[in-house]
């Protein structure tokens, strides 16, 4: 099972993987680890309550999120310590890539321990970069990872062979129809776009929505618009997912789409609502204000005939 790591949970799972001496342990960034925690890119793989594999990663299109000052200058110290010449044949086609500040793990879960951080760099192409200060595993020793004292790249077209070469805990996910899926984090706008259409397939029948918006095309448009104000304010935590085919590796096979807060998240997790109440009110005008009287009328229509049937059984006790 593999979790992603709350902010104020961040310190006592922090606490468990210190304690765990099967880990592998040398790095004492605590502070710049809580930052990292922040953005809801730490995870941890658990096996029978046991914290076996703990990483932290950020995709280095996204270090402009990063609020937490040490931090910041941390990972653009690991960042600059990429010495791109040395493998520019190579490199040249990057102009980006996964980063792993940190990662510890037992040596048998390794795959664990970098499959939520590969699948990124595997649908986003980008390649993983693991700097040596971060992880003393020998990376050199699989195939199409290119090494030296500082770091070790694996290339994105190495990655699907690296992660899927045997089962893992952590993933990839079997849908309904027996369709492995992987979780790709929504951060581009393609991701966005693609978690749109899952969003309004998803809920253009919904029955709240057609009493407040009956017109079917006006429905997907407010649906459209909302999911994208979501994506947005939400994204740059991590916590957003399209669970997209591992066969093709490509977003635009998404079956699933998860935007939403994990437990332990801070208020306004979500964004204003006043960018909210601009799309109700784009798409609903003025109806939008009598959204609560609505909805409390049809509770009251719905859970009238289920609290008798209630009451009927209970007194048939």
């Amino acid at each position: 099972m593999i979790h992603i790591t709350p902010d104020e949970l961040y310190s006592s799972i922090y606490k468990k993987v210190q304690a765990n001496p099967a880990l592998i342990q040398f790095q004492k960034e605590e502070e710049n680890l809580i930052g990292l925690s922040c953005m809801h890119r730490t995870t941890h793989c658990v096996q029978n309550d046991e914290i076996v594999a703990f990483t932290s990663y950020i995709p280095t299109n996204m270090l402009s999120h990063v609020k937490h000052r040490p931090t910041y200058r941390y990972i653009q110290d690991l960042e600059a310590s990429i010495s791109y010449p040395l493998i520019q044949d190579q490199f040249s086609q990057f102009s980006e890539c996964v980063l792993i500040p940190f990662i510890a793990f037992g040596e048998q879960y390794v795959r664990q321990s970098l499959y939520f951080a590969s699948v990124q760099a595997i649908y986003k192409n980008l390649p993983l970069v693991i700097p040596t200060r971060a992880c003393p595993y020998d990376f050199s020793l699989l195939r199409g990872v290119v090494s030296n004292d500082n770091y070790s790249v694996i290339f994105p077209r190495f990655l699907p062979q690296f992660i899927l070469s045997e089962p893992s805990p952590a993933g990839p996910f079997a849908s309904k129809t027996n369709t492995l899926l992987h979780p790709v984090q929504i951060e581009t706008q393609t991701e966005i776009s693609q978690a749109v259409l899952v969003i309004q397939d998803a809920f253009v029948n919904d029955p709240v929505y057609q009493v407040y918006c009956p017109n079917v095309q006006k429905r997907r448009e407010m649906l459209k618009d909302m999911t994208v104000q979501l994506a947005r304010d939400t994204g740059h935590r991590g916590t957003n997912f399209l669970y997209c085919e591992g066969g093709t590796f490509s977003v635009q096979r998404a079956q699933i789409c998860i935007l939403g807060s994990p437990p332990g998240t801070k208020d306004e997790f979500f964004g204003s609502e006043l960018g909210y109440a601009k799309v109700m009110i784009k798409h609903l005008g003025m109806n939008y204000l009598n959204i609560e009287t609505t909805f409390d009328k049809m509770h009251e229509e719905c859970w009238a005939p289920v609290q008798a049937l209630l009451h009927c059984l209970a007194g048939h006790k």
